[in-house]
């Protein structure tokens, strides 16, 4: 029983490091996309990010952080304005965390 549950746990780590994985993917595709699938990954992200793992969220910031399409990231009014609120929320979940020590 204990050995199944192990492997258990090796496979939820393993599916939750693609699954970040897959998510750094999609983060990468949208930036200085002017559509509305920007929105869509910001929003599935925004609401799992409490479960994302800190390595993550450490190479979200940066990516968001290293791209520069003219200082925009996206539509001025639109894709701009989203971007760095998610940034925003990024580096707060990041915060939070080196405060309670996760």
């Amino acid at each position: 029983m204990l050995r199944l549950f192990v492997i258990e746990m090796k496979n939820l780590t393993q599916e939750q490091e693609d699954f970040e994985s897959v998510l750094i993917c999609a983060i990468r595709y949208c930036l200085g996309r002017r559509t509305y699938m920007p929105h869509i990954v910001i929003q599935f992200v925004e609401e799992r990010i409490d479960t994302l793992s800190q390595q993550t969220i450490t190479c979200i910031i940066r990516d968001i952080e290293n791209f520069n399409h003219g200082g925009l990231i996206g539509d001025p009014d639109i894709d701009d304005p989203a971007w760095k609120s998610f940034l925003y929320k990024l580096k707060n979940e990041q915060q939070e965390r080196t405060r309670n020590g996760r």
